[in-house]
C-alpha cells in the first residue's frame, strides 16, 4: 500500500514538473501557435495563463494573457483573459496607474455588460483612488 501511494507521489510530482517546464520560457505558446488552429491555440494560451494566475506566477500569468488579448481578441477566452491580464498587472506594477486606467476604459468600452466588467470597475475605481491620494499627497507646484 505504503508503496502504491509513493509510486503516485512520484507519478504526480513528475507530472507537475513537466507542466512547470511547458510554462517556462513560454514554451507552450510558441507551441501552440506554431502548430494549432487560432481557436486552439487561444485556448491552450488561455488555459496556461489561468494556469499560471492560480498558481499566482503572475508575471509568465501576464505573458499568456496578454497574448491571448492580442493575437486572439475574438477568441471565447478573450474577456477572461483580458480581465486576468489586468488583475496580473495590478501585482506585478508593470504598468503604471495611468495605463491600468487606461485599459480598464478600454475593456468597459468592449466589455460594458461582460462576464467580468463589475470587477473591471472595481479595479477603476482604487487605480482613480489611489491616483487621486497621490496626487493630494504630492500637489503640483
Amino acid at each position: 500500500m505504503f508503496r502504491n501511494l509513493c509510486i503516485v507521489g512520484v507519478i504526480l510530482s513528475l507530472t507537475l514538473v513537466g507542466i512547470r517546464w511547458s510554462l517556462q520560457d513560454q514554451r507552450i505558446l510558441r507551441w501552440a501557435d506554431s502548430r494549432l488552429g487560432a481557436t486552439s491555440a487561444a485556448a491552450v494560451d488561455y488555459g496556461a495563463g489561468e494556469l499560471c494566475y492560480i498558481c499566482q506566477d503572475y508575471t509568465d500569468a501576464e505573458i499568456y494573457l496578454q497574448h491571448v488579448v492580442t493575437h486572439y481578441p475574438k477568441s471565447p477566452d478573450a474577456e477572461s483573459a483580458r480581465w486576468m491580464w489586468l488583475e496580473c498587472l495590478c501585482v506585478t506594477h508593470h504598468l503604471p496607474s495611468t495605463g491600468i486606467i487606461t485599459e480598464c476604459q478600454n475593456f468597459l468600452e468592449q466589455y460594458p455588460d461582460g462576464e467580468h466588467a463589475s470587477q473591471v470597475r472595481q479595479i477603476l475605481k482604487r487605480r482613480q483612488e489611489l491616483m487621486s491620494n497621490q496626487m493630494d499627497i504630492n500637489p503640483a507646484r
